[in-house]
């Protein structure tokens, strides 16, 4: 049916909390951007899908009400991580996935590392690598520290002071030539 089911998943020392709701495939998983609250994030969008397909929406570690992960926190651990938690928690491939902001890092790279898995790709206001490079050259150091600074959730902190790796591990990515994305 379509009233959600929480589950907390254990994904390689520590547990993420997911919701699933809905039925059938492919399976509609939706992945945050900055603050990895997808609970949150999704929590008017996912009721309304559910009501067509399966769905996950999803705390990433460290995030909301998942446990902190280990370091880094790059594309590919997260992408691994969500992975076995879909599994886990028995959501059933193919799968749609809908990336916000930040997010959109991770769908990419869990398109390139599960292809079979991934029937498409949605993006809603998708940051990209060039991202960092603009942050570099255009905001002045001191705002950079007070960012630093500020009291964000450890997976943010830990996300974004794993921003460069992800940069790299997304601009060696390739998404598969037959998928859709929008």
């Amino acid at each position: 049916g379509c009233g959600g089911e929480q589950q907390r998943v254990a994904v390689g020392g520590h547990a993420l909390q997911l919701r699933l709701q809905g039925r059938g495939l492919p399976t509609v998983v939706f992945e945050s951007g900055g603050g990895g609250r997808g609970l949150d994030l999704w929590a008017k969008v996912q009721p309304k899908v559910a009501r067509f397909a399966s769905t996950v929406a999803y705390d990433r570690a460290g995030c909301g009400r998942s446990e902190p992960g280990p370091a880094p926190r790059d594309a590919r651990r997260i992408a691994d991580e969500l992975h076995t938690a879909l599994r886990k928690a028995g959501a059933q491939p193919t799968y749609i996935l809908v990336g916000h902001s930040s997010g959109a890092f991770y769908i990419r790279m869990f398109a390139h590392a599960y292809p079979g898995e991934v029937a498409g790709l949605v993006f809603v206001d998708p940051a990209t690598e060039q991202i960092n490079d603009w942050f570099e050259l255009h905001v002045p150091d001191a705002l950079k520290a007070k960012v630093a600074a500020s009291k964000v959730p450890p997976g943010e902190r830990a996300e974004s002071q794993a921003h460069l790796v992800t940069a790299e591990q997304i601009r060696s990515t390739r998404l598969p030539v037959h998928l859709p994305v929008v």
